[in-house]
């Protein structure tokens, strides 16, 4: 079985042999962006587009607390403030 996803040294998911994350992805197709759109903006092909969808999918709670974490590390470093992070939770919803 080939893997189209892999954890990143950072912890993120992405698709192998890319610095293209998988949410990054998923909220694009989730806020009814077209695969063809898809295709073009990440400049990948059909078959890591459904990887990462299917990862995304399958683990959206997991990416979504991930997330939400990255989030509040940088409130609490100071590197984001707080207006931003309601437009950052807002946006993967």
């Amino acid at each position: 079985m080939t893997t189209y996803v892999e954890i990143n040294a950072y912890g993120s998911a992405v698709i192998v042999n890319t610095n293209i994350h998988v949410d990054a992805i998923g909220y694009a197709h989730k806020d009814g962006n077209s695969e063809q759109a898809l295709l073009e903006w990440f400049k990948i092909d059909r078959v890591q587009l459904y990887g990462a969808l299917a990862y995304f999918y399958q683990n959206r709670e997991e990416l979504q607390q991930k997330t939400e974490q990255t989030i509040q590390q940088a409130i609490d470093e100071g590197i984001v403030q707080t207006d931003i992070l309601e437009k950052l939770r807002k946006n993967s919803d």
